[in-house]
């Protein structure tokens, strides 16, 4: 038996679905996002359309997984631009500078803020905005720095973050963001300023609020 037809066990499940994901990665950069198709991932993973169906919705699902897993990638160079930093609205201004100048060079990530993944990727709920997802994994320096952050917080920060990139990235003026430079960092802690002093005494209280035998063992 030809192994697409074969069910696959889970191990071998993964490998299929890390093998389509890899292959949508490979065709949007080969063919951008407006002209990859279902046929061409599964052409390119040397696999058939039944099978890709099998774990994946159908196009915009395997082009949302190939934004997820290349982000996982794009946190490793944020988080190296963040590391040297402690405080929190600093951690968060840079990962933001980082994120805003990594994004331009990616070959797969900066489609994700084109005007074809708006309607490529058209989401259910702004929390499956394949960029606000983007986001959310970029700020996790940012959460750690302040040892706790809401999961109502932290997803309303990474909508901010998304539509602020988006425009961003969508504008491109004279007066853009995407330079990057020391004017990016002015307006970025005029901005987030107020909205990381609120996170500190929000991490503050929830601190506070903890038990003492959890606050021993994080200790």
């Amino acid at each position: 038996m030809a192994r697409d037809s074969a069910a696959p066990s889970s191990h071998a499940g993964d490998e299929t679905r890390d093998r389509l994901v890899a292959a949508t990665a490979r065709c949007l950069k080969r063919y951008g996002l407006a002209k990859t198709g279902v046929i061409d991932i599964v052409r390119e993973a040397g696999s058939s359309r039944q099978t890709a169906y099998r774990y994946f919705s159908g196009r915009r699902d395997l082009i949302y997984h190939a934004f997820l897993e290349a982000a996982e990638a794009l946190l490793h160079r944020v988080q190296q631009a963040v590391e040297d930093y402690d405080d929190p609205l600093d951690v968060l201004v840079e990962t933001l500078v980082a994120l805003l100048r990594e994004l331009q060079d990616d070959e797969i990530l900066a489609q994700a803020f084109g005007p074809d993944a708006l309607a490529t990727l058209r989401p259910l709920t702004s929390s499956q905005v394949a960029t606000t997802q983007l986001s959310d994994i970029a700020l996790r320096s940012y959460q750690r720095s302040l040892g706790h952050l809401a999961d109502e917080h932290r997803l309303l920060l990474a909508e901010q973050v998304n539509r602020l990139v988006l425009s961003a990235m969508l504008l491109a003026d004279d007066d853009s963001l995407l330079r990057a430079d020391d004017e990016t960092r002015r307006k970025l802690r005029a901005w987030f300023e107020p909205t990381a002093a609120r996170h500190i005494e929000l991490a503050k209280r929830a601190l506070a609020d903890e038990p003492h035998e959890r606050r021993s063992a994080r200790a």
